[in-house]
């Protein structure tokens, strides 16, 4: 049996354009090209999966630019297809504004989310809540998307149409 090696990163935090990690990223490329020189079984890589936090607001422009500055050198010094990245969305991957606006007013108003419902039944509101905070992930599975005829994550398809 062939041995499976993979790259795991996370938390790179882009902010928007104007926001140069240059020097970040191309210590971590170099650190990356010399794999093989730690033990030969990393030479060659078959996936890279990054868990979480590629934004640092869960902006648009923030996946545009990490995408470009970020994860497009990183496959290119790796000589590996997009479609060996997978990535999961971190707590900055999400915009709070849409997260905060998507909120039941009882958990927007105070720290300390209830366990019962005002009528006594499991807190079905806050747990819809929670469901949809994935929603504004969107952005960012449809940004790395390798291409049109890849098809989304179903639960992204899910939270886009809404809840079923």
């Amino acid at each position: 049996m062939a041995a499976i090696a993979w790259l795991h990163l996370s938390d790179w935090h882009q902010k928007g354009a104007d926001f140069d990690r240059k020097v970040v990223r191309d210590g971590l490329l170099k650190c990356i090209e010399g794999r093989a020189d730690v033990d030969s079984a990393l030479a060659d890589l078959n996936f890279v999966v990054f868990s979480g936090d590629v934004a640092f607001q869960g902006r648009t422009e923030e996946y545009l630019t990490a995408k470009r500055e970020f994860f497009e050198p990183l496959l290119s010094t790796l000589k590996l297809d997009p479609k060996f990245l997978f990535v999961i969305p971190g707590n900055h991957d999400l915009d709070r504004q849409i997260v905060s606006d998507m909120l039941p007013l009882v958990c927007r108003r105070r720290p300390k989310i209830r366990t019962k419902s005002t009528n006594g039944s499991p807190m079905k509101s806050v747990a819809r809540a929670l469901w949809s905070l994935l929603k504004p992930s969107a952005n960012l599975f449809e940004i790395l998307r390798v291409r049109k005829t890849q098809p989304m994550p179903r639960s992204v398809i899910s939270m886009s149409m809404g809840s079923r």
